[in-house]
């Protein structure tokens, strides 16, 4: 008994989901993705993948569960809701390489900073993503401290957008 429960608790710890980001066209920034919200976006799929559209402040609330964050594949694409669009795009992870990882085609993007949060406002992922290697984003004191500054606002729009 004891060894069917923690082989069912582990595999469910170690779901590797595959995901899709749709990330507003032009955007650059911070991008906070906040799980188990009960008045977030309903869940989304496209067929195989988890669907999350980040809307043009970069907070998504969602009612997806909270989960380890190893997907097994990501897609990202941009996004144009008023031409009703979506171009696909390749995310540079610079880590450690920030000086020689560069973009050579316009459909590449820095994500930086990848990080999982559990606090006061629960269980949520934050990254930004940026096309100009010259961003304060490339620094990871200054998206240390924009985190920081703009965390609360972020979460505090969105409860009082859920309130009207």
């Amino acid at each position: 008994m004891l060894i069917s429960t923690i082989l069912l608790c582990s595999c469910s710890y170690w779901h590797s989901p595959s995901l899709i980001y749709l990330i507003p066209e032009g955007y650059e920034g911070m991008v906070v993705i906040s799980w188990d919200q009960k008045d977030g976006e309903p869940e989304a799929k496209e067929g195989d993948y988890e669907l999350y559209k980040i809307p043009a402040n970069g907070f998504l609330s969602t009612q997806m569960k909270a989960r380890n964050m190893s997907p097994e594949d990501e897609k990202y694409f941009t996004y144009n809701s008023v031409k009703g669009s979506r171009v696909e795009f390749e995310m540079i992870d610079p880590g450690n390489y920030v000086d020689t990882a560069s973009i050579t085609k316009s459909n590449q993007l820095y994500k930086l900073g990848s990080l999982s949060v559990s606090d006061n406002y629960g269980q949520y992922v934050v990254f930004f993503i940026t096309r100009d290697k010259k961003s304060k984003f490339m620094d990871s004191a200054y998206r240390e401290e924009y985190f920081k500054a703009h965390i609360d606002s972020l979460f505090s729009i969105y409860q009082i957008k859920q309130k009207q």
